[in-house]
């Protein structure tokens, strides 16, 4: 059955497809084997088992999981819409400066790319703005290991508005929302999840 009619069964609320996956670290060692779990599954709830299973020694770490081509997962996708079939993904350890050093670096492009200068910080820092750094974020709003952190608003220069954000460390590792608006374009309001994976818009 390809991806298209899996995907079809599951909006039409036919029969779940089931799917089995292996996480293993870089070196080889199997982490978790699933067998026949559904293929509407996030692939969250993976990132949380393998972050169960991981010895005590590293059990801080934050980590991303990989397909066999070498993409980054993301946390909000299904398996189904994550393509993964039966499947052997790679488990990433990162620690917690790492990790907000690449969400950081996905949120200053998505400030960017809502102000219409992707590619061209100068456009905001010339007006005075300074892009927001998550480590500052994190010691002001709380210690690095607490399981959440405040809300911080970042207003940006000529967008009459900005961006609302917060972080939060879930079991499998940080994630940033933020919800961001411009007070004269109607409709302009939007959510977002940033994760090491990348960014998805959630509303």
């Amino acid at each position: 059955m390809t991806v298209e009619e899996q995907g079809h069964e599951l909006s039409e609320g036919g029969p779940r497809g089931k799917v089995s996956v292996s996480l293993l670290l870089a070196n080889g060692e199997l982490l978790v084997e699933e067998k026949g779990i559904p293929s509407e599954q996030k692939v969250a709830n993976l990132m949380q088992k393998a972050c169960a299973a991981l010895p005590d020694d590293i059990n801080g770490s934050c980590i991303s999981l990989c397909s066999a081509h070498g993409s980054v997962l993301k946390p909000s996708q299904s398996l189904l819409e994550a393509e993964i079939h039966d499947s052997i993904l790679t488990v990433v350890l990162i620690d917690d400066g790492e990790a907000l050093d690449i969400i950081e670096r996905h949120f200053h492009d998505l400030i960017m790319q809502r102000n219409g200068c992707l590619g061209n910080p100068s456009r905001l820092t010339d007006k005075g703005f300074q892009f927001p750094s998550l480590q500052a974020h994190v010691e002001k709003q709380g210690k690095i290991e607490d399981d959440s952190v405040g809300d911080e608003f970042y207003p940006v220069p000529g967008m009459y508005g900005g961006f609302r954000t917060r972080v939060v460390k879930a079991t499998y590792g940080w994630v940033l929302t933020c919800f961001s608006f411009c007070r004269v374009c109607e409709g302009a309001e939007e959510d977002h999840e940033i994760t090491v994976a990348g960014v998805v818009r959630v509303g």
